[in-house]
This record gives structure tokens, sequence and C-alpha cells, in this order.
């Protein structure tokens, strides 16, 4: 499974993605117009980070072991 949440398709080709680290552990913003859909985004990122929880899980874990200092 992808480490990014795939948000919108332009074409076939090409689309707009999340990484989910980035926003599991940073700041998220979604703006826009009142009634454009800002809160049916944040539920759809929401539902895609639920379904994903295990591999979210297992991905951190791999990124602490990188990071952490050896002694």
């Amino acid at each position: 499974m992808s480490n990014k949440i795939k948000i919108l398709e332009i074409t076939k080709n090409k689309d707009i993605s999340l990484d989910v680290l980035d926003i599991l552990t940073g700041r998220s913003f979604i703006t826009g117009k009142s009634g454009s859909g800002e809160s049916n985004s944040a539920s759809v990122i929401g539902e895609e980070l639920g379904s994903r929880k295990s591999s979210i899980y297992k991905t951190i874990n791999q990124d602490k072991k990188k990071t952490k200092p050896k002694k």
C-alpha cells in the first residue's frame, strides 16, 4: 500500500496526493469558500487514514528506527 493518499485525479496519469507521514506528523490546512467541500475532504482523509491503520503503524515504526540514534 502506498504511503500517499490521492485526493484529486487530474488526468489518468496525473493526480494530487498527500504523504501520510506529513499528515500525521505535521499540520494540515484545508481551506475554501463556504460549501466547497472542506469538511468532506477532511472526512475522506480521515477514512483513508483509518483504513490504512496497520500500514501506517509499520511505516512510523520503520521511520523511528531509521532516525533512532545508535548507542
